[in-house]
């Protein structure tokens, strides 16, 4: 009567329908060596990677004795794999939302980005751990005019379940302009034609002016407007900010300039008249706008003056070219900037002839016998003259 007891040690399956189980089986009393048969057909006290089910084993000692015993192996239960969401869109340079991954029975779980496009910046690129797990924030740019996506695939251990997460990255839309320097005069109007990339969308700009600016405004639309005055003598600017609205993925605001330079208005200039052979001074020309080059243009070089010169006015001898009569030249004087509208304005210079004096004596032999006086009459081609007489015993008409 010899008994045999047996019992097992058994490595429970990893998955739900794998074949990793194992039983152990160890045989006591009786007389060794002992000998041992599975219900599978398969000797020996170890039996490996069977799956799910019952499974007996048989011992025999040495003497023909022998005993069994039977163990189950059961399968745990599927894994399923779960998301907390399946899609989300951010704005280029902007982070991502995390999300969470979770299987039912608590198993690893594996995540990758199985794809991207149009996007870089992507860190990690992998990760895994026991559930629930967070896959973590990025930080996705993309410099694109379309739109990027990235893919990011998980799957559990034992679990057939695979899923997918993307996330849409959405491009800036950015203001563009040809230069960040602009240039009008005082009461024009000027037009900015702003661009975007991707296309779409308005703007919204803001202004900012240095001291003697005005006509500017802030505003929204497609295109910028602006009439803008200048009342000093100086050239002066407006500082925008300019920046989408209406989009989706608004980029950094864009910062350009106006710069507003005064009217260019002469300095008054007067009408004056000499006589022959005066000398006249140079004539100093003077304009609002600093940088302004004078051109004068005369139309009676008789007067002792060139017909056109550029700067101020030079000092010149005048004459009225031996004429009885006045001369009267017109002096056109132009400033140009280069920037804002010509200046133009005129005066007359007139030369007036010397004056000849000639005289005669009544009588002509002097004093009168009788009266003791004498008649001097001045003679001169003068217009309205005026005669200063001096001498000893004028009577009357000394002036």
């Amino acid at each position: 009567n010899v008994a045999i007891t047996s019992n097992f040690n058994g490595q429970p399956l990893s998955c739900y329908g794998s074949n990793d189980g194992s039983l152990t089986t160890v045989a006591v009393g009786g007389v060794a060596p002992y000998s041992y048969v599975w219900s599978n057909g398969i000797t020996g006290n170890n039996l490996g990677n069977i799956g799910a089910g019952t499974y007996t084993v048989q011992a025999t000692d040495q003497n023909g004795c022998f005993d069994s015993i039977s163990a189950t192996l059961l399968n745990p239960a599927p894994s399923q794999l779960s998301i907390s969401s399946l899609v989300q869109s951010v704005c280029s340079g902007d982070s991502t939302s995390v999300f969470q991954l979770s299987s039912t029975v608590g198993q690893q779980i594996f995540w990758f980005v199985s794809d991207s496009l149009n996007v870089n910046g992507i860190f990690p690129l992998q990760g895994n751990g026991v559930s629930p797990i967070t896959v973590p924030s990025f930080l996705p740019v993309n410099n694109t005019s379309n739109v990027g996506s990235i893919a990011i695939t998980a799957y559990a251990a034992c679990s057939n379940d695979t899923l997918v997460h993307v996330i849409n990255v959405n491009p800036q839309t950015n203001v563009e302009l040809d230069t960040a320097e602009y240039t009008t005069c005082s009461g024009q109007s000027i037009t900015i034609l702003p661009q975007s990339n991707p296309s779409g969308g308005q703007y919204i700009w803001t202004a900012i002016p240095s001291q003697g600016i005005s006509g500017y405004s802030n505003g929204v639309g497609d295109t910028i407007i602006q009439t803008l005055f200048n009342d000093g003598l100086f050239s002066g600017t407006v500082l925008y900010w300019v920046a989408m609205s209406n989009v989706q993925c608004a980029g950094d605001s864009l910062q350009f300039q106006i710069t507003v330079v005064p009217q260019n208005d002469l300095d008054s200039l007067i009408d004056f008249a000499v006589c022959s052979s005066s000398t006249v001074n140079e004539i100093s020309l003077g304009a609002s706008s600093p940088g302004s080059q004078f051109t004068w243009f005369n139309s009676q070089p008789n007067i002792g003056l060139n017909a056109s010169g550029t700067g101020n006015i030079p000092s010149f001898v005048c004459s009225n070219g031996n004429s009885t009569n006045p001369l009267t030249a017109l002096l056109v004087v132009q400033a140009n900037d280069g920037i804002c509208p010509m200046a133009v304005d005129s005066f007359f210079i007139t030369v007036h002839p010397l004056p000849n004096f000639s005289s005669i004596v009544f009588p002509s032999h002097g004093l009168d016998c009788q009266t003791g006086v004498a008649e001097i009459q001045g003679v001169t081609n003068a217009n309205y003259p005026i005669f200063a007489w001096t001498g000893p015993g004028i009577l009357s008409g000394a002036n």
